[in-house]
């Protein structure tokens, strides 16, 4: 029966439908001024008005028709007792059926009232509104009863139990070295822009309308491994990680079959790469074919790092040189000159002997060259101080052979009969100085160089007899090839290149520069087709033969994949 709507009650010989109690009381008092039995047969004598007798009856204020249990006082000061003082919890009060005491009180029985009642069928009440407390608010039942009344089906954040209490306790989140599966559930994207605004999105999980989407590790959208179309709605595979379902797949920081490592991350330098495996196993995956940066690289194998060799230090000391280094050739030491005719300007130092360096007939030791010049930066300075000497050149490259023939004057001599070049050259040779001397005179492409791009060859300069392959005039025969004891089985790769191009390139870049790198098939990406080299060591596979002569060589090719050539005979070139 309800406190707030009886549907009637009998107040003395009458009946009054749909009368509340503590309307009947108010009449009750009101129609009679003899003394009345209330509740618990205590008796209260009428000394005041309506008013007061309403005092004496007060209905509970929240409406569950609860006899005031304090003293209430008429005009006249006459109490009205409570049936319910001394009376235990539960024992019936009142002329209606489902009243009983609480707490001295006597009130309509309910759930929330603090009293197991047996009659309402409650299996607990302990009084208060709060969920999942051992006894559930509104229905007065146990929040549990067993361990499987608690299981919330997430497999990350353990498994949930019933203590004695009937009350739900939280699991313990697996360790995720165990890789428990899980499911991902992932709500459509949206590709409706105005669907929602960016907090409805956040709120909801649901990835922004201009991408794709996945889940990261806290369930928020935004992983690369797994792109999630804008109809998506199906189930993904998981793995648990910290009491979280997270994306299965390399990246997700959780070691899985297949996979050397995990880290998370897409850096490829910290001892695991973003394919999920090693930065290196062994010193060779750690060579960068660059000799600058040194030619000791190892691997440390407890982290799989790669540990940066010993880098030259290219420094002659000179201050007309400038210290360069090429990733093949190492240290160079170019001279500063602004005019290309191979001397540094005298106002770098002492080592500097070009007077004019923004002149290349200008230098010391140059020719005179009756042009109103002092060519030869003589002290004091003297202009066309005398003619110059010029120096029998047959080839016509500009350069003489040491004790050529020389003939002074302000113009060049006639062609002299015997020489193919029939040319002569102010260009002085100086005897020991090879940058000066050219070695063969009857051949215009041997001559004294000292540019590192100057070509090697593997035939002999034509006719020379010593040294017949030194093309540069260096008085040395160069070889272009040096790495020996190359193994047939080193690795080859792409990702040690480094290089990419996004137009396909007129050709590859030749074998034997240095180390050989073939050009790989076009890949697609998002801005088109790139087109990457294909990296390993390269070299002889035993040592290096002479100067035109052949042997094995191993390196790696990209024509139509990235792999290792074993079966090359290559020929040595020198210069």
């Amino acid at each position: 029966m309800s406190a707030r709507k009886i549907l009637g009650l009998r107040v003395g010989k009458w009946f009054v439908p749909g009368l509340s109690v503590a309307a009947a009381l108010v009449m009750f008092a009101s129609c009679t001024a003899e003394t009345r039995t209330f509740g618990n047969g205590h008796h209260s004598q009428n000394h005041g008005d309506a008013g007061s007798q309403q005092d004496a009856a007060t209905a509970d204020a929240g409406g569950d028709a609860t006899v005031d249990s304090g003293s209430n006082h008429s005009d006249s000061g006459t109490a009205i007792g409570n049936e319910c003082d001394g009376k235990a919890d539960g024992v019936g009060c009142g002329q209606m059926s489902g009243f009983i005491c609480v707490n001295q009180g006597c009130r309509e029985s309910s759930c929330g009232d603090g009293y197991v009642d047996d009659a309402l069928s409650e299996e607990c009440d302990d009084g208060n509104t709060d969920p999942n407390d051992g006894c559930e608010p509104g229905t007065c039942t146990f929040s549990c009863n067993a361990d499987g009344d608690c299981n919330d089906q997430d497999p990350c954040n353990g498994v949930e139990t019933c203590d004695n209490n009937h009350a739900c306790l939280a699991g313990t989140a697996p360790d995720t070295t165990l890789q428990v599966p899980c499911v991902l559930d992932l709500p459509p994207v949206s590709t409706d822009a105005g669907a929602s605004d960016a907090g409805n999105a956040a709120d909801s999980g649901t990835a922004p309308a201009s991408g794709d989407a996945s889940l990261t590790d806290s369930g928020s959208i935004s992983s690369p491994d797994a792109t999630v179309a804008a109809d998506a709605g199906n189930p993904l595979a998981g793995i648990c990680k910290a009491g979280a379902c997270v994306l299965a797949g390399c990246g997700n920081g959780v070691l899985q079959a297949g996979e050397q490592c995990d880290d998370g991350n897409d850096v490829n330098s910290d001892g695991c790469k973003n394919d999920c495996k090693y930065t290196c196993e062994a010193d060779s995956d750690c060579d960068d074919h660059d000799v600058c940066t040194g030619s000791d690289e190892t691997c440390n194998t407890h982290n799989h790092r790669c540990v940066a060799g010993t880098p030259l230090t290219c420094d002659d000391s000179n201050d007309c040189t400038d210290n360069t280094c090429d990733p093949i050739l190492g240290c160079l030491y170019p001279v500063i000159d602004a005019d290309g005719d191979g001397h540094a300007s005298t106002d770098i130092g002492a080592c500097g002997d070009d007077c004019n360096d923004n002149d290349e007939t200008i230098y010391l030791g140059a020719a005179e060259l009756c042009d109103g010049k002092d060519n030869d930066c003589d002290t004091p300075p003297q202009v066309d101080e005398a003619a110059p000497f010029w120096y029998l050149d047959c080839d016509g490259d500009g350069f003489a052979e040491q004790g050529a023939p020389s003939v002074q004057g302000c113009n060049a001599p006639a062609p002299q009969a015997g020489c193919s070049g029939a040319g002569w050259t102010t260009n002085r040779p100086v005897n020991g100085d090879y940058s000066t001397i050219d070695c063969f005179d009857s051949n215009a492409s041997a001559y004294p160089s000292s540019d590192p791009s100057f070509p090697f060859s593997t035939t002999a300069v034509p006719g020379k007899g010593s040294l017949p392959y030194d093309w540069n005039c260096d008085n040395t025969q160069e070889k272009q090839y040096h790495d020996t004891y190359v193994s047939t089985s080193a690795s080859c790769s792409s990702d040690n290149c480094g290089i990419i191009f996004l137009s396909q390139p007129s050709a590859a870049p030749a074998k034997g520069t240095g180390d050989p790198q073939g050009l790989n098939a076009a890949q697609t990406s998002a801005i088109g087709p790139i087109y990457y080299l294909c990296c390993g060591a390269a070299g002889y596979q035993a040592y290096a033969p002479a100067c035109g002569a052949s042997a094995a060589y191993t390196y790696c090719s990209g024509a139509g994949g990235c792999y290792r050539v074993t079966d090359y005979q290559q020929t040595q070139e020198c210069r």
